[in-house]
């Protein structure tokens, strides 16, 4: 585009105060298109924000590799379309594939998530409310009583609504109905 160019401000006799004038001008068109395209982009500040709270998760999950008997991270997947969301595993130093586990161990990873990312909302606002539907689904009877250990020490200072099938969980304090 001629107009937009350098070349157009350099064909007419040109002050120093209309060159002041076109470069700040043209500063603000540069700052306007990023607004425009970057911010809200894969690249831009979205991306900064998903990025800073991967790692507070990461973070969290760290926490919760008992549960897991292994280490989890969450990435994005910068090569896919989509810019999917993946879990890496690593069992025993082993990488290993989601896909790959039983559905007992992948309840512990979704188990576990859930958990980390309560502790990231929570860092920043206080969430004492935590509902759980079926979480012992798939799990056999020792991982059983980790998830059970695990939900009695999260009841702390907050409501935990819990819906299960189990007919002998009855952890202290807790109200059936």
């Amino acid at each position: 585009d001629v107009c937009s160019s350098d070349l157009f401000i350099s064909c007419f006799p040109v002050t120093i105060e209309h060159q002041n004038y076109y470069n700040k001008l043209k500063s603000k068109v540069e700052v306007m298109n990023w607004a425009i395209k970057d911010p809200l982009s894969n690249k831009g500040l979205k991306m900064y924000i998903f990025d800073t709270m991967l790692e507070k998760l990461n973070s969290h999950l760290t926490k919760y590799e008992r549960l897991l008997q292994f280490r989890a991270k969450y990435i994005i997947d910068l090569e896919s379309a989509n810019k999917d969301l993946k879990v890496i595993l690593y069992k025993d130093k082993v990488k290993t594939n989601y896909e790959d586990l039983s559905g007992g161990e992948k309840q512990l990873v979704n188990i576990a998530l859930v958990f980390a990312l309560h502790d990231t909302i929570s860092e920043n606002k206080e969430c004492n409310l935590l509902w759980l539907d079926e979480v012992f689904e798939s799990l056999d009877i020792d991982n059983i009583e980790v998830v059970a250990q695990l939900i009695e020490e999260k009841s702390r200072n907050r409501n935990i609504h819990l819906i299960t099938h189990l007919e002998n969980f009855n952890p202290y304090h807790s109200h059936t109905v």
